[in-house]
């Protein structure tokens, strides 16, 4: 079986949405992308008239990582039809009951966006087209990367040490044509605005993931440098620490006399604990143990859609906490560039369920959080 094309993925959201129209909704997000292609997701939702905690998620957003729009696809076609027919999920290694189906069905709506780039996603799988095309489809020149246009530390002159920038520690760009060029402004692209309109539309939304490949790793905030618990005045928003930010400790810089981002030691271990218990689910399946950590570890980044989503919080505690979370599937394939990001298909499928049972799991884990939010 091939990765589904553009119009496949498309189509398959107007079919699940067709068959189960009394607990599901097509939605057409508002910004058409720069080739005039119309973004749709699907929610699912029990009561479709009264909101729930919501779990938005995401793929498609970088062009050559094929599999993740066949993920959530498979995701939503498994999850609508279980909940139809009062059924299990099941995988090799791993099962949801029926009675799990009910509970994060019953519990929790959703908003599945599976193909946040289709114009990037249409060029790399076209024959005369670039199979390694990361990035959308901006003309002149050659695109953005959609997962370094939000609204979150966008400005990386501004913010991070020159010497962290000058030594390629923060993979972010400001010159067009780069494979990580942020784009003109934040929230410049269609793709991102869509991706932030449908936050904005579900305002319960509790968590978000967002699928990519590869390298088998479950990241969650803060991206731009290590993580710290003690001085909260050291966070993103401050002015005060602009130019100060991306000398990871990873990367051999002493730790004394230099930045870290605040994350409260209460959120930073529910954001463990939930993503534990997607990577056991995943190693369930395959074998695969993909490892739970915070993204800067993986490099330093800006305006990603996690770091984003996980800031609104902290600029307003009227809102609550979304726990989100970047997902890389696969493994490299060290002698074919192509095929660690989209692996031959027999290798997707195996993917595919694997990464379905850690979302599975993620819902199940993040209902044990909300339930445990609620205790006096």
């Amino acid at each position: 079986m091939p990765y589904l094309n553009v119009v496949e993925v498309e189509s398959a959201l107007q079919v699940v949405a067709a068959t189960h129209p009394g607990f599901t909704e097509l939605v057409t997000l508002p910004h058409r992308t720069w080739e005039n292609r119309v973004c749709r997701a699907v929610r699912v939702a029990a009561d479709l008239a009264t909101p729930r905690p919501t779990v938005v998620l995401v793929a498609g957003v970088h062009a050559r990582e094929w599999g993740g729009p066949d993920i959530l696809v498979s995701f939503l076609e498994r999850l609508t039809a279980a909940a139809a027919a009062g059924a299990e999920i099941a995988v090799p290694g791993y099962t949801a009951t029926a009675a799990d189906v009910a509970r994060i069905v019953g519990g929790l709506d959703f908003a599945v966006f599976p193909q946040v780039n289709p114009d990037g996603r249409a060029y790399s799988m076209h024959p005369d087209g670039d199979e390694l095309w990361r990035t959308n489809r901006r003309p002149s020149p050659d695109g953005v990367d959609v997962n370094r246009n939000y609204d979150w530390l966008w400005d990386f002159r501004r913010h991070f040490d020159p010497r962290a920038l000058a030594r390629g520690e923060v993979s972010v760009s400001d010159t067009p044509g780069q494979d990580t060029y942020h784009g003109p402004d934040a929230f410049s692209e269609p793709e991102t605005r869509n991706v932030a309109w449908l936050v904005d539309r579900y305002p319960t939304t509790r968590f978000l993931v967002d699928v990519h490949s590869f390298s088998e790793l479950i990241l969650y905030p803060w991206g731009d440098d290590d993580n710290q618990s003690t001085e909260p005045e050291q966070n993103f928003h401050n002015p005060a620490f602009d130019r100060r930010r991306g000398l990871l400790v990873q990367n051999g810089h002493p730790h004394a006399a230099r930045y870290g981002e605040y994350l409260g030691s209460t959120h930073r271990r529910h954001l463990i604990e939930i993503g534990e218990r997607m990577r056991d689910a995943v190693e369930s399946v395959n074998g695969r143990r993909y490892t739970v950590q915070q993204g800067a570890q993986l490099y330093g980044t800006s305006g990603t859609s996690d770091d984003w989503t996980f800031a609104r919080h902290v600029l307003d505690p009227a809102r609550p906490v979304i726990y989100p979370y970047t997902i890389e599937f696969g493994r490299e394939h060290p002698d074919d560039v192509a095929a660690s990001f989209h692996p031959p298909y027999a290798e997707m499928a195996r993917i595919i369920d694997e990464v379905v049972a850690g979302l599975l799991e993620m819902c199940l884990a993040g209902l044990d959080r909300l339930a445990a939010e609620q205790l006096p």
